[in-house]
């Protein structure tokens, strides 16, 4: 018997790239649309915030995503970029835990912007670090559970079953694409283009 394919978070501000992603993923059904949150810059800017919320919402009753997550808005103003891009996406990976994904896609395009394609590239290996620092911090969690169901659990200890620590992956599939490239692909896929925006030079 085959298992059903797992949940996916895939960051999503109503743009033709997210919805190329989405269409990519193997179950449309197990698509969790995260949207980032307000004054967060991993939102394009190809839309204001309200119609963003709106044509995700519409994905989702169009092509039956699990869910769609709209987190709260960011707490102050940050006035560092990058330390607000990297809070953005930490929350990204916080929410795909809580919902059982190990996939997080990032579909941020920078194509021939090389500093920014490399910038996230880079941003994208770091999260993944970290993530794995977190796996290992779980599965000693899980080892000292293990030996205290063995032992006798200790007062207010949680323990946790065989298999279930497992390592969350942030995804930059089209970082080096460039907008046209994601209108090709949307019309290889046929998107249904009336539930996204579009960056201009995307031609589809």
């Amino acid at each position: 018997m085959s298992r059903p394919p797992e949940p996916i978070l895939i960051i999503n501000d109503g743009s033709l790239a997210a919805l190329v992603a989405s269409l990519l993923a193997p179950d449309l059904s197990r698509i969790i649309a995260w949207l980032p949150p307000s004054g967060s810059s991993l939102r394009g800017v190809g839309a204001d915030e309200a119609s963003q919320l709106s044509l995700v919402t519409q994905q989702a009753d169009l092509m039956g995503y699990e869910r769609v997550i709209s987190p709260p808005a960011l707490p102050r103003p940050v006035g560092e970029r990058w330390i607000e891009q990297t809070q953005s996406l930490l929350a990204a990976v916080a929410s795909a835990c809580e919902s059982g994904c190990t996939r997080v896609i990032w579909p941020v395009v920078a194509g021939d912007r090389m500093a920014e394609m490399l910038e996230f590239s880079e941003r994208g290996s770091l999260l993944n670090r970290l993530c794995w620092l977190g796996e290992s911090d779980r599965q000693s969690s899980t080892a000292q559970a293990d030996t205290q169901d063995r032992t006798g659990p200790a007062a207010g200890s949680i323990s946790m079953n065989e298999g279930e620590v497992r390592s969350i992956r942030v995804e930059t599939p089209f970082v080096d694409l460039v907008p046209s490239q994601i209108g090709d692909m949307a019309r290889d896929l046929d998107a249904p283009l009336q539930v996204c925006w579009w960056d201009a030079e995307a031609h589809v």
